[in-house]
């Protein structure tokens, strides 16, 4: 259950077009807003200077302003904040301060770097953060945000790799689904089989092919179990996808496309929970290659 939103902004208007999402799953949650922004000083030859407090009146005035227009919108609880220090670590402890369960971003860094697709802040604090942040995908021919047509999470593609680390994100998307009471396909990724006993590639092939067969009958059960949680817990009709997606993010963004998937839901680990990509590889390469919202939730040991 959510019960407040962190939006993390930049003055942009690209990092705005993370409201919309945030405002959205507020109006149906009940939950608050907090509205932030992270001020990095800039290098000065003059220490005598004070620079600090007209920069923040100016991003206070800047969200008081985007404040307003998200109390509009229908959104009574709206709180705004000028955060200082590293980004990426001054939005998780002041996630934390807050209590939010959720974190709200666009896929983009300040500066030169705006429109790269990880930016560093993004980047490092999905890796850093220990609550569900969903990570939109911004367009680049927005001048205004409009938060009178809201988006819908109507079809959620959730994504497993068998670990038990990977169904930290059922829970999450459950509740996301509830919201909407939205369609949700299980997706279920097999590593490919690249060694085999026989060195004669015939043997090989038929060999690799047994083993593929032997996944798809493996993780039957494993889906029909999550999606029967799913439909005691979401309420509505949950399609199970048997199929076995080796390609795993091209798989992803196939089955993306073809169901007319608004969101993907997937844990942020690499496969066994190997801390040293918190990010795993095919999530990255999700969220790199996805123009849908992708939801990252972080796996814990």
């Amino acid at each position: 259950m959510l019960t407040r939103i962190l939006v993390s902004l930049d003055g942009t208007t690209f990092s705005e077009q993370a409201r919309p999402w945030a405002v959205s799953l507020a109006r149906r949650s009940g939950a608050s807003i907090n509205l932030a922004t992270v001020e990095v000083p800039p290098p000065t030859a003059f220490p005598d200077v004070n620079f600090i407090t007209p920069l923040m009146d100016a991003e206070f005035a800047y969200l008081d302003a985007l404040a307003e227009r998200v109390r509009a919108a229908g959104i009574e609880d709206v709180t705004t904040n000028v955060l200082t220090g590293n980004a990426p670590e001054a939005l998780e402890i002041h996630r934390q301060a807050i209590a939010a369960d959720m974190t709200v971003m666009a896929t983009h860094g300040r500066g030169p770097l705006a429109r790269s697709w990880l930016g560093s802040v993004a980047d490092h604090f999905a890796r850093e953060t220990a609550a569900p942040v969903l990570m939109v995908r911004p367009a680049d021919d927005v001048t205004e945000v409009d938060l009178t047509e809201l988006p819908s999470a109507d079809n959620i593609v959730l994504t497993l790799d068998g670990s038990a680390l990977s169904e930290s994100a059922v829970e999450p998307t459950v509740s996301i689904a509830g919201l909407y009471d939205a369609h949700v396909t299980v997706v279920r990724l097999v590593e490919y089989p690249n060694r085999t006993e026989s060195v004669y590639l015939p043997d090989a092939i038929d060999a690799i092919e047994e083993r593929l067969d032997e996944a798809r009958v493996a993780t039957h059960d494993e889906l029909t179990r999550v999606a029967a949680g799913l439909r005691d817990r979401v309420g509505g009709g949950v399609d199970a996808e048997t199929r076995v997606v080796i390609h795993a993010a091209e798989g992803i963004l196939d089955i993306v496309h073809e169901r007319g998937a608004d969101m993907v839901a997937m844990a942020s680990h690499g496969r066994g929970g190997v801390r040293r990509m918190v990010l795993g590889s095919v999530t990255d390469k999700v969220l790199r290659a996805s123009d849908r919202p992708v939801l990252i939730i972080r796996s814990e040991h």
